[in-house]
């Protein structure tokens, strides 16, 4: 109480502090009464007052009504304004009502767009003025906001919830994760308000602006991002902290944070700087406290077999070239695509309507983007557009998933009105709708060096769909969350959550083949070599000359058969441990020769990675685990095999390391003449954790490795 010092003194609050400051005539605010119980019960916030806060705080919701009340003679005596660091609130979005006599009511009608946020109520007295912090939340249940979610069933799970259930691995083998949320704690509220710091207050009104910049926001200020090799408890990266745990700043592998009240608390204990380390899923996490927190509805979502699409031709490239023993080799491009492929990605889905997106030059009806909007706060490219932010930074969204599923995407305009191409935009950003139906739906590019190309290489197939011969390996294969309804314990325990995981690919695309369509930039000058337009395509610059697609040229006899086997099982873990029957594998290739064609010569090579992931190498290293070449002839009429086999010996160097979850990347591919197959798949090692037993029918994996099944 700030009277404890004296007359003169009144409260000011920022985001993080509270302080009794000289004012001089400033009333106690004991003159208020704030009557926080009778509003929190009207106004649904008794869970924001469960733990610890500052005494005077009030929790209050959009399109809702916040009533104190004074002693004073006549309400014209009383008077009330909303402030942000001392300037006014936009009156637009408030209104103060004033009653009574003796005991004066002063309510605070706030719109239902009004921002969200940490602010200051100043009540006006008769002996000076009274401030309290007010946090603005919205207010799903409200048909007039416009995160309105209809169903109590989906807002008990999507705001309520204070903990769920992540789903890391691959596409056929993944488990669930609890993490505990704990959105109504201050530490939470606090750091969400001041993680909007930057925008400007009436920009906050638009959740279509704060959830963008939260995405960026959260990797500037909370999660510091690492990746691949190098310790993950000691050292100091750039613009990061020195790890010392002695010293009260200790690192952790992003797997410990599966407790989002104890990353706040680090970050807040750090002064406001990042915690060391986070990857997706603790990003995502992030978010959710957050974003439930300031009322919001949210849900995390599981990509399994994501794209990253990094040069907009709504494709992974992938590149090959034949090597002098006629095998055929992956090889980098040379620096023409960066694209990746992770084996999941986890980021966050909002629920509400999107008012700002207009419908009607998309050639759709009122309302198209509304519902399930998709964001992401794990750092991967650079966007332009937002609040709050100048130039192009790491933020992406929100993507509305209607337009996502069918391939619309808004086009941006410059102030000046000219279209722009999707890396352009002016303050939304385009809302990066193409970059996210790239990581749930890409298309699958393979080429093959060709010196008589001008970029020195040439398009052999592109698939819409699996391009393996294995449906588990079609990029973005499924898209999970954690359901509504209860939450077992045997999923909480085993991380096996049948009934509790949701399969929401439907959401983000149609029943494979579905291609994503094609990208939407407007016009070839826009793109610098290598690109060409093909069409309404973007492909690769090839030899216009002729045909692009290799395959359909080939005159070899040979028939290669679809998919790539795997002894002991294709779909399942490899297991670390000497002498376990699952600890080694052996890939192999079959194809066919009909009768009446010559005797062919196959040679297939069979290469393997040890990888993270997102496919990249673990540890630092080339992640090479071994490879070999095996040449075999085929007589006509007959069908032959090529295989290899690969053992705990030959990745044992790479288990030693901090990675979160480590697989073994198989390449295979068998070349015959000008006809030639490539199949590419992963196998999660299960490195037994600590106490597992291992001579059992399954073993429970360390990290977010899963459980491997016999």
């Amino acid at each position: 109480r700030c009277s404890e010092f004296g007359s003169g003194y009144r409260r000011v609050f920022t985001a993080s502090e509270a302080c009794c400051v000289c004012g001089g005539g400033a009333a106690s605010s004991d003159a208020v009464d704030l009557r926080q119980p009778a509003n929190a019960r009207a106004l649904r916030t008794e869970r924001y007052y469960e733990g610890i806060h500052p005494a005077d705080v009030l929790f209050a919701r959009r399109g809702s009504v916040y009533e104190v009340r004074v002693a004073a003679a006549s309400a014209s005596s009383v008077d009330a304004v909303l402030l942000h660091d001392g300037a006014a609130y936009p009156q637009g979005m408030y209104a103060v009502r004033r009653a009574g006599s003796g005991t004066v009511s002063v309510a605070v009608e706030l719109a239902a767009d009004a921002a969200i946020g940490q602010y200051t109520l100043a009540v006006t007295l008769p002996g000076g003025r009274a401030e309290a912090p007010i946090v603005i939340l919205a207010d799903a249940s409200s048909p007039d906001d416009e995160a309105y979610m209809p169903s109590a069933e989906a807002r008990a799970e999507y705001v309520d919830n204070t903990w769920g259930m992540v789903f890391t691995g691959n596409a056929w083998s993944h488990s669930g994760y609890k993490h505990t949320y704990d959105q109504y704690e201050w530490n939470k509220v606090s750091v969400g308000a001041r993680s909007l710091r930057r925008m400007p207050v009436e920009d906050r009104a638009d959740l279509a602006l704060v959830a963008r910049h939260l995405t960026y926001s959260i990797n500037a200020d909370i999660c510091y991002g690492k990746w691949g090799g190098g310790s993950y408890t000691s050292g100091r990266p750039a613009g990061g902290y020195e790890c010392d745990a002695e010293k009260g700043r200790p690192c952790h592998r992003p797997g410990h944070w599966n407790n989002m009240t104890d990353l706040f608390a680090m970050h807040t204990s750090l002064g406001y700087n990042r915690v060391q380390y986070c990857q997706c899923w603790v990003y995502a996490s992030v978010f959710t406290s957050i974003w439930r927190g300031l009322g919001l509805p949210t849900r995390i979502t599981t990509i399994f077999n994501s794209a990253i699409d990094k040069d907009y031709n709504s494709a992974v490239d992938r590149f090959y070239e034949f090597n002098a023993d006629g095998a055929l080799r992956p090889v980098n491009s040379g620096g023409l695509a960066r694209d990746s492929q992770w084996n999941f990605h986890t980021w966050n889905d909002l629920w509400f309507a999107r008012s700002d997106i207009d419908c009607a030059a998309l050639g759709l009806r009122a309302g198209c983007a509304d519902g399930w909007q998709a964001v992401d706060s794990t750092p991967q490219m650079p966007s332009m557009g937002g609040s709050g932010v100048t130039g192009a930074v790491n933020q992406m969204g929100p993507a509305a998933l209607t337009l996502v599923k069918t391939n619309r995407h808004p086009r941006c305009r410059s102030d000046a009105g000219e279209l722009l191409n999707a890396t352009v935009a002016r303050k939304y950003g385009c809302y990066d709708t193409e970059f996210v139906t790239g990581e749930a739906n890409a298309n699958a590019n393979e080429w093959v060096r060709d010196s008589s190309s001008p970029t020195g290489w040439a398009l052999h197939a592109a698939h819409l769909t699996d391009p393996r011969g294995d449906a588990f390996d079609t990029l973005g294969h499924s898209a999970v969350a954690m359901g509504v309804g209860p939450v077992s314990p045997e999923c909480v325990s085993t991380g096996e959550c049948p009934a509790e995981k949701e399969d929401i690919t439907s959401d983000y695309k149609r029943p494979e083949p579905s291609g994503p369509a094609t990208p939407v930039l407007p016009s070839c000058a826009q793109r610098n070599a290598p690109y060409h337009c093909s069409g309404p395509r973007f492909q690769w610059n090839t030899d216009a000359r002729r045909a692009s697609v290799m395959a359909a040229e080939a005159t070899s006899p040979v028939t290669f058969l679809p998919g790539l086997e795997m002894l002991p099982r294709l779909h399942g873990h490899v297991v670390d441990v000497e002498g376990h029957a699952h600890s080694s594998l052996t890939p192999s290739l079959h194809f066919a020769v009909p009768e009446g064609a010559a005797a062919a010569k196959v040679v297939c090579s069979f290469i393997v990675t040890a990888v993270d992931y997102r496919s990249e190498a673990v540890d630092g290293e080339d992640g090479n685990v071994g490879s070999q070449t095996v040449n075999v002839m085929v007589e006509p009429g007959a069908e032959g095999s090529c295989s290899a086999t690969f053992t705990r010996d030959d990745y044992a160097a790479f288990t030693g390391g901090e990675s979160e979850a480590f697989a073994l990347k198989v390449v295979a591919t068998a070349a015959a003449g000008d006809a030639w197959t490539v199949r590419e798949h992963q196998k999660l090692l299960c490195t037994p954790a600590a106490g597992a037993a291992v001579d059992g029918a399954s073993i429970r994996c360390r990290g977010m490795e899963g459980t491997w099944v016999a």
